[in-house]
């Protein structure tokens, strides 16, 4: 990381410190941060830690991998003060067959776009609602130089609809994907979101 800060300031460019999942990297990026540098966590490094692997549930066995509690602590720190810029699912959906295996030669992922913003709202309460939200949806736009939807007289819906206090199971009735690899699987989370709005489209979730 900070030969790639270095070379970052060098070409006067910017740089995407990506998945960031130790104390040890948040130490050293809050020395090296920019307005130029900006960084990234895994959902799932900030909701669960390595004692989630115990049982050496495959689900657990993620990239980067999970760590401690105290290393959870610092990346959640870094998101409220803002040295992390974006919270990301890590969407990787897998084959059963690469997760039906012994934990050692299973593939690491897990899916998470329809289970980032619950879980973090359940696991992970340090981090504020209005947090939770510039990390997911306004933070990537600005870091990618793309507009960011404003809700004025006028303008073209872009809405994502969500209530924190809602329940729900990820299971096979609310599942949209074709993976499964979910460590939570048949687990009810806590915020839920209800549907989205883009343009004259409107999509709600049934489940």
């Amino acid at each position: 990381m900070e030969r790639d800060v270095q070379l970052a300031a060098y070409a006067d460019a910017r740089l995407m410190v990506h998945n960031l999942s130790s104390g040890e990297s948040v130490d050293k990026l809050q020395n090296l941060k920019t307005k130029k540098i900006f960084a990234s966590v895994s959902y799932l490094n900030l909701c669960k830690t390595d004692e989630s692997i115990a049982a050496f549930d495959v689900n657990y066995k993620v990239s980067p991998p999970l760590r401690s509690e105290e290393d959870r602590n610092k990346l959640t720190k870094a998101v409220n003060q803002g040295v992390i810029d974006v919270i990301c699912s890590n969407h990787l959906p897998l084959e059963e067959e690469l997760k039906k295996k012994e934990f050692v030669y299973a593939d690491a992922g897990a899916i998470g776009l329809q289970t980032c913003f619950s879980a973090i709202n359940q696991f992970a309460k340090a981090i504020s609602l209005s947090r939770l939200v510039n990390c997911m949806a306004v933070n990537p736009r600005k870091v990618l130089n793309l507009e960011i939807p404003e809700i004025t007289v006028g303008a073209e819906a872009n809405l994502c609809l969500f209530d924190p206090g809602a329940s729900w199971t990820l299971n096979d009735t609310s599942n949209n994907s074709k993976a499964k690899n979910s460590p939570f699987w048949n687990q009810e989370l806590e915020g839920k979101v209800l549907g989205v709005i883009n343009g004259k489209k409107i999509q709600l979730n049934t489940y």
